[in-house]
């Protein structure tokens, strides 16, 4: 059959993959047919990704899809992109695993909307905030 069956896609420490680089890459994974059947997508340490992969990303995450577990660690998520993230992730219907350790999360308002937004999931089972810049207030 011509249908995609890829349940994995792992670019873990790509380094030199930038947002140039993703767009075809982008371009697949947001396919119907793909989302379908992709469970686990790591761009962990692909640190030269950015405004397009994030953009791609939430856009992917509202559409739905039956990803299990997503690791964008060491991928800087720039402060427009947080909340929409977030949002799109508490929303998901199937995300169990999650890590967005070191990705630039400040001690300010936005983070704390983000995290409310992330433990109001009905899905996700295991969250990493690890090595994010900040504090205990971000909780309140």
């Amino acid at each position: 059959s011509d249908v995609p069956s890829v349940e994995e896609v792992n670019l873990y420490d790509n380094m030199l993959l930038t947002d140039k680089g993703m767009v075809q890459m982008m371009k697949h994974l947001s396919r119907e047919s793909l989302q379908e059947t992709l469970q686990v997508l790591n761009f962990g340490r692909c640190s030269r990704l950015g405004a397009y992969t994030l953009d791609a990303m939430v856009k992917m995450l509202k559409s739905g899809g039956s990803l299990l577990e997503l690791n964008l660690s060491q991928v800087p998520i720039a402060t427009r992109f947080q909340l929409p993230l977030c949002k799109a992730l508490g929303n998901h219907s199937s995300i169990k695993t999650l890590n967005l350790a070191e990705t630039g999360m400040q001690p300010h308002d936005m983070t704390v909307a983000c995290l409310r937004e992330l433990l109001a999931s009905k899905t996700l089972a295991s969250l990493d905030i690890g090595w994010n810049n900040f504090d205990g207030k971000v909780f309140k």
